[in-house]
């Protein structure tokens, strides 16, 4: 039986031939701006991000560009999220709410990410 330096040797030589990177892609943090076509629409999506292997991990807002790269890494699961910006307060904090809510099964800490309701709203 090999020891435990050489089979670790084996499994990188391996590794490396086959071109498997375990490195994980560069995550940049974006805040989304709403213009004013948003807020014609009263609605803006937004992605979010959050370790595979951990719920408690620290959750990141991207850019929906960026998801094609995030999903190809494994290393994140990721949900989205139409974010209500114009109506009365009550509606804009219901929907938002609302929002949250039917993503709690993948990120169920999203709502302590997202302490303001109306975050980027235009109230009537």
């Amino acid at each position: 039986m090999a020891n435990d330096s050489q089979n670790i040797y084996s499994y990188t030589t391996l590794i490396l031939k086959k071109g498997v990177s375990f490195t994980s892609p560069r995550i940049v943090a974006h805040i989304p701006t709403p213009v004013e076509n948003d807020y014609k629409t009263g609605y803006i999506e937004r992605v979010f991000i959050q370790r595979v292997n951990d719920k408690n991990s620290s959750i990141i807002e991207i850019h929906k560009n960026n998801l094609n790269i995030i999903q190809s890494s494994g290393y994140y699961s990721f949900c989205i999220i139409n974010w209500k910006i114009k109506g009365t307060e009550e509606e804009i904090k219901g929907a938002n709410k609302k929002s949250i809510k039917t993503v709690f099964e993948q990120m169920p800490r999203l709502s302590l990410y997202l302490p303001n309701l109306l975050q980027f709203a235009k109230t009537n």
